[in-house]
């Protein structure tokens, strides 16, 4: 089966990180998302992958080129303007002759796939959505269904419309007679615009309820929250890096000075200097080459790479490419941002 990767997004709800990172090369622990995406795939057998691409699509296509680094061979499909996630896929329509998979590049998974693949073709439906039980959906689409069939669905629906809490994972089996119903070179979403024109056509779509983990990281809570779920062993997959004592993670190739702090959970990159008196976390990940100088404190921040922290500096609540000259007090720990570190805490203590 060949799989379909959406990564032509523009990442809105993450700038300014993504001003001049696409969202599916945004980090998690020192790895773009979409590469643990792509390591899934392989993972259930499925090495054959489109890419659409198009909001900074060159630093994608540079990042993974032709895919043999992970075993998979990648053919992208560039869209000139925006089509929609339905649209996207309606570009590759002649590649698509099978059955086949799609799956968004900004989400971070460890569905089993295989599974989901058996349902599909087992229940003979045109498409097949992976749902997930949440206990908060409001952000995404909501499904109504009669035992594994869609009857209804909800984008971003009011509390009044809720009466399930199965959400919309953005993961997708289809079959290629879907594309009867998608016009060519015209903007359409799979949510908004194909699974209710199928639904009045009464086409069976079918719900595979997917377990293991699952999350959305367009927003910076959600991106947070990501990284140390996987420090915690709430994700299976792997990070590049190894669990060195309980709560420290660390790459090969690191340089740790003497008298230096490090409190867990943290994730520490290859390359990465830390100077002597320094104290690095709780909640801290620190990306490729990153430099902390004598005397620095960082918590609860996420640093890509090649940051610098100068001399005798305070960081708390940062995140994203930081250049931090000596003696400086950074913190981005308003109410709204503690407030989450502490939920965070406590639902996973």
């Amino acid at each position: 089966m060949k799989a379909v990767i959406l990564a032509g997004g523009e990442g809105c709800r993450l700038r300014p990180l993504t001003n001049h990172c696409p969202k599916p090369l945004v980090p998690i622990l020192n790895k773009p998302v979409l590469e643990y995406s792509l390591e899934l795939l392989k993972r259930h057998g499925i090495d054959d992958v489109i890419m659409t691409v198009h909001y900074l699509s060159s630093a994608i296509r540079s990042y993974f080129g032709d895919g043999s680094k992970w075993g998979i061979r990648i053919t992208y499909s560039e869209e000139e303007m925006p089509l929609g996630t339905a649209g996207s896929v309606k570009l590759a329509e002649e590649l698509l002759t099978e059955p086949f998979l799609v799956i968004s590049g900004d989400i971070l998974t460890d569905f089993d796939l295989t599974a989901g693949i058996d349902h599909h073709l087992s229940h003979g439906a045109a498409a097949t959505i992976f749902t997930k039980p949440l206990d908060l959906p409001i952000e995404y689409g909501v499904l109504l269904s009669k035992e594994t069939h869609i009857s209804r669905m909800f984008e971003k629906p009011k509390w009044n419309d809720l009466s399930d809490h199965s959400i919309n994972t953005g993961i997708y089996i289809f079959n290629p007679s879907i594309f009867s119903y998608l016009e060519e070179f015209a903007s359409s979403d799979f949510s908004n615009d194909l699974f209710p024109e199928m639904i009045r056509n009464k086409e069976t779509i079918s719900l595979f309820r997917a377990d293991g983990y699952w999350s959305d990281i367009g927003t910076l809570s959600n991106y947070r929250e990501a990284q140390f779920d996987m420090l915690e062993h709430r994700v299976n997959l792997a990070p590049k890096g190894k669990e060195i004592a309980k709560g420290i993670w660390m790459e090969d190739g690191v340089t740790i000075h003497d008298d230096v702090t490090l409190k867990g959970p943290i994730y520490i990159s290859s390359n990465t200097i830390i100077h002597e008196g320094a104290t690095v976390g709780p909640h801290t990940v620190l990306s490729e080459s990153a430099i902390i100088h004598e005397k620095s404190s960082v918590t609860h921040s996420i640093l890509w790479e090649n940051s610098y922290v100068g001399k005798s500096c305070s960081l708390g609540g940062m995140i994203g490419q930081c250049q931090i000259q000596d003696h400086s007090a950074l913190a981005d720990m308003n109410e709204e941002t503690a407030n989450a570190w502490q939920e965070y805490t406590k639902k996973n203590s």
